[in-house]
């Protein structure tokens, strides 16, 4: 058996103390893990209390991730609990700096805290970094026209639609930024298209009305105020973003995402959010009445009429479902129920032009 000699061990055992005693600094040394902050809940809806806590909770087991740490910030932003959403941003860009997505959800959330200057030094280096394309231009032009830079805003929407020439919404920020700025035939220019592109859009019919009357067309702009959509349909592409909105489980959210979905034709996906929605509140008419105008639009007029009548039956007063409705009967073959459904939308709104001239069409007097 071979003995060892115990002087031969001394420098071995002088190296291990000397390697301890580094990952003992190293541990010392090493910050303590980001505190995680409190959030409150009380008024949240179940929905989102369950969806937050469990970010939280995951943040809890692994204080030191940073995918933890940007979903909890995800998580905090999708439902407008923008500061908890900063302050978990904020740890995440401390892991990594470079994080352009999170630097971005950071400066939207500083907009909407109404923080402008921090926003805006944000959004100034992020496109100095060469992040993002359409989406952030138009931000940026929400963001000038809420400071009340008109110029600023023409110029960032400019941008947008150079980047995204089929984007409606873009068209629409450009146009009325023009008209801010008195560029009146430029503006009537720029959203003469939407006519066609985004009709049953309320911001953008209003703002066609206002250029049609400065550029001396009172006629067509009274003809379009006559018939205004009932709400803005139009909503913004932004994949960025997007990221952050499907996790969105709150009412209000919901309708949001669904309301993208429909600007961006994703019907099917569209009604499965307003489904939801109908079950939380199953007394409220709008989201059978949307859910009905998508499977329109889906070409499925029968399953159109279906949501239609359900809508109907919790609000018989909803004259432009009328109107849909007897645009779904048309469409599915029945001319006489949906010449009723056009006579009962005149009942209710004498003036509705559209509902006239449909019975025009099928040979009856309004």
């Amino acid at each position: 058996m071979t003995r060892t000699d115990g002087k031969s061990l001394i420098p071995v055992l002088g190296v291990l103390v000397v390697l301890g005693a580094a990952a003992a600094a190293s541990l010392l040394l090493r910050p303590a893990p980001p505190e995680v902050p409190v959030v409150d809940l009380t008024e949240a809806e179940l929905s989102v209390r369950e969806a937050v806590e469990a970010a939280r909770a995951a943040v809890l087991a692994e204080p030191r991730s940073e995918a933890a740490w940007r979903l909890f910030g995800y998580t905090l932003d999708a439902h407008d609990l923008y500061e908890d959403a900063v302050v978990a941003y904020d740890v995440v860009l401390a892991f990594n700096p470079t994080d352009q997505r999170t630097r971005y959800q950071r400066a939207l959330c500083l907009e909407y805290l109404g923080e402008a200057e921090g926003a805006g030094a944000e959004y100034s280096r992020l496109l100095d970094e060469g992040f993002g394309g359409a989406a952030i231009h138009f931000r940026l032009g929400e963001f000038h026209n809420r400071a009340g830079d008109c110029e600023a805003a023409r110029d960032a929407f400019q941008r947008s639609l150079s980047l995204e020439p089929d984007s409606a919404i873009a068209r629409r920020g450009l146009g009325n930024a023009q008209l801010c700025l008195g560029e009146d035939a430029l503006a009537l220019e720029t959203l003469q298209p939407l006519l066609l592109a985004a009709p049953d859009d309320l911001g953008s019919i209003s703002a066609l009305v206002q250029a049609f009357r400065r550029n001396g067309s009172s006629e067509k702009a009274r003809e379009l105020s006559e018939s205004l959509p009932e709400s803005n349909t139009l909503a913004l592409a932004d994949p960025d973003r997007f990221v952050v909105q499907s996790l969105s489980v709150d009412s209000e959210a919901l309708f949001a995402r669904s309301k993208e979905k429909e600007a961006q034709g994703s019907f099917p996906a569209a009604n499965e959010d307003l489904r939801r929605l109908e079950l939380n509140e199953p007394r409220n008419a709008l989201y059978p009445a949307r859910i009905g105008r998508n499977f329109v639009r889906m070409g499925q007029p029968r399953e159109a009429i279906s949501y239609f009548s359900k809508a109907l039956a919790i609000d018989p007063t909803r004259s432009i479902t009328y109107y849909n409705r007897g645009i779904a009967q048309q469409r599915a073959g029945d001319r006489a129920a949906a010449v009723a459904d056009f006579r009962r939308t005149l009942k209710f709104d004498p003036e509705y032009e559209p509902a006239r001239a449909k019975l025009r069409e099928l040979g009856e007097s309004p």
